[in-house]
């Protein structure tokens, strides 16, 4: 596992609280369950809803950590881990490029560690069900307006980008979102027909709208 493998910001923050985690616990090593407390420790996204929908309680998960397994560095940690922990991320790594993305997110961790035996016999059928749902699912994004009234827009500030705005567009998400977004757009201008859309207002500070861009 080399350490150019790229990390969306939501998974530092869990291995962050991973390794927080560990450095508590008496055997200051990184075991499988870390990683998991980690997660829910992670409330923003579909790991807040998994927290709310999953009865993990964070002291049986911390019981369960077993004393014996090989130990080892690992240059993405600061602190030991198992060979466990290893293992997991290698196939969050392997689901990651399975499905050509090049960050690896929570949905691959989560999916990685429902593999390792540990884990997997701590947590009852429904909550792997729940998890694969909630975490590892592509979600609609569709939000219903109800009685929602759009508001008159004069289009002409509004049009489809051109091939020359790439860059433009792609540093400006990128110094005011996030690197993972700016690969996003970088990636929709490499259609013949990128479906990106761009507000003209202030030239300055531009803004972009994705339609049909799979990814974040």
């Amino acid at each position: 596992m080399s350490h150019s493998v790229k990390f969306t910001d939501r998974m530092q923050r869990i291995i962050k609280s991973a390794e927080k985690e560990a450095w508590l616990s008496d055997c200051k090593v990184i075991h499988p369950v870390h990683l998991l407390i980690g997660c829910l420790a992670e409330r923003s996204g579909a790991l807040g809803e998994i927290f709310l929908k999953c009865d993990l309680n964070p002291d049986l998960l911390r019981g369960s950590v077993p004393y014996t397994q090989s130990i080892m560095q690992s240059e993405i940690f600061s602190i030991p881990v198992t060979d466990g922990v290893i293992e997991i991320l290698d196939t969050a790594i392997h689901y990651m490029n399975r499905y050509n993305q090049v960050f690896v997110n929570e949905g691959h961790l989560l999916k990685a560690l429902l593999n390792d035996a540990t884990i997997a016999g701590i947590l009852s059928e429904e909550m792997k069900n729940t998890i694969l749902t909630l975490g590892t699912s592509a979600r609609d994004m569709i939000t219903h307006l109800g009685s929602y009234t759009f508001p008159q827009m004069n289009t002409s500030f509004v049009r489809k980008v051109h091939h020359g705005d790439e860059k433009q567009l792609a540093d400006f998400t990128e110094k005011n979102f996030s690197k993972e977004w700016a690969h996003t757009i970088r990636w929709g201008f490499q259609k013949v027909k990128p479906s990106i859309y761009r507000s003209l207002t202030g030239s300055k500070t531009p803004t972009s709208r994705l339609r049909g861009i799979k990814g974040r």
